[in-house]
């Protein structure tokens, strides 16, 4: 047969009054057991609101929260039978405990794809090995930033592309004079 389940309900509200009225003796002064509930009740009250007031506190939460992998706000709380709890909410915003992880810009410093792409082509230098690994090929091209190849053209011009017809590069009796009129 299969174990069943504890419930719990309250009593009616006129029985529940008449056991709050029983005398309970702690330490040698007897108060009723109603007057006993509410000092517990305003001591774990006042517990509660310092440990949400406390960093310490929200600190702790966060990390345990972390070690047991879940996600939401953490805060600790004290049950009725001083017993530290805590409590993750997922409808709540996290709390403003600030997180002990420094995390790293993400790659915003980084210049985009495209410009990537753009500068790559102008420099001629092939980052298709790379990938879409921004800070690769930023690192790559940044070797080729110092050298002169910005100032030179990915292939040399031929005078065709610069206007002159081939009429002229026929004209042209040596190399020499052809290497002086592309410049």
């Amino acid at each position: 047969m299969a174990k069943r389940k504890t419930f719990t309900v309250p009593l009616a509200k006129d029985l529940s009054e008449g056991f709050l009225q029983l005398p309970v003796t702690l330490g040698g002064e007897s108060i009723s057991l109603g007057d006993r509930i509410e000092v517990l009740l305003s001591i774990q009250e006042a517990a509660n609101k310092m440990l949400q007031e406390s960093s310490l506190a929200g600190f702790v939460a966060n990390q345990v929260m972390r070690d047991m992998n879940k996600r939401g706000s953490a805060s600790l709380i004290m049950s009725s039978e001083g017993v530290l709890h805590l409590q993750v909410s997922y409808d709540e915003p996290r709390s403003k405990v600030a997180s002990p992880v420094v995390r790293q810009s993400r790659s915003s410093d980084l210049p985009t794809m495209a410009e990537l792409r753009k500068k790559a082509a102008r420099v001629s230098v092939d980052i298709s090995h790379l990938g879409r690994q921004r800070r690769a090929i930023h690192e790559l091209l940044q070797q080729h930033d110092g050298s002169d190849l910005l100032n030179i053209p990915a292939r040399p011009l031929i005078p065709a592309e610069r206007g002159e017809s081939l009429a002229n590069i026929k004209e042209a009796e040596d190399i020499d004079s052809l290497l002086e009129s592309l410049s």
